[in-house]
C-alpha cells in the first residue's frame, strides 16, 4: 500500500505558523501586562502553552522547542505576579491544578 508523505513544505508551513501563534500570543500577553492586567496576560501565555502541548502530544517534531519557549515565558510572568502584591497567581482555566503543570514538556 502507498502512503503519500507529508511534504517537508507543508510541514515547514504548520511550524511556522505555530511560531508566528507563539508571537503574536507574547505580544497580546505584554499589552495586558503594560494594561496592569498581568494575570490575564498569564492566562494569554498558559492557553498557547497548551496549544503547545497539543502539538507534542500529536508528534509534531517542532513542538518540544516551542513548548520550552512557551515554558520560558510561562516563568517570566509566574515571577512577575509574584513580585506585585496585588496581583495574586491566577488559577489555571483549564483542568491544570498548578501553573507549572499546566506548561508543556
Amino acid at each position: 500500500m502507498w502512503i503519500p508523505e507529508v511534504s517537508e513544505g507543508r510541514v515547514r508551513a504548520a511550524r511556522l505558523a505555530r511560531y508566528q501563534e507563539l508571537l503574536d500570543t507574547l505580544r497580546e500577553a505584554a499589552a495586558l501586562a503594560r494594561a496592569g492586567r498581568l494575570p490575564s496576560a498569564y492566562n494569554r501565555v498558559l492557553l498557547g502553552a497548551q496549544r503547545g502541548e497539543a502539538a507534542l502530544e500529536v508528534g509534531e517534531p517542532w513542538a518540544e522547542d516551542l513548548c520550552e519557549r512557551y515554558n520560558l515565558a510561562l516563568e517570566i510572568y509566574t515571577t512577575q505576579l509574584r513580585r506585585t502584591p496585588r496581583c495574586p497567581l491566577p488559577r489555571p482555566r483549564l483542568s491544570e491544578p498548578a501553573p507549572r503543570q499546566a506548561a508543556c514538556g
